[in-house]
């Protein structure tokens, strides 16, 4: 569905400790065990660097979130 594409794409960037700003994101991951919020949404893309398959993956999950 859109809602677990949306998910998905946002997980990536939890993985990297990205703190939403966002009631529902910053709640979903806030009950994962390995979501480690550390960097805001403003800073993240400054001070965190993805590797290129997260960056490709990012890239289609949103492509699929546009064809929803």
């Amino acid at each position: 569905t859109k809602e677990q594409l949306r998910l998905a794409r946002n997980e990536i960037y939890a993985r990297h400790g990205m703190i939403f700003g966002v009631t529902d994101l910053d709640q979903y991951f806030a009950t994962k065990s390995w979501y480690k919020p550390t960097v805001s949404y403003t800073d993240f893309y400054t001070t965190v660097e993805m590797s290129i398959i997260e960056e490709e993956n990012v890239i289609l999950i949103q492509q699929m979130e546009k064809e929803r």
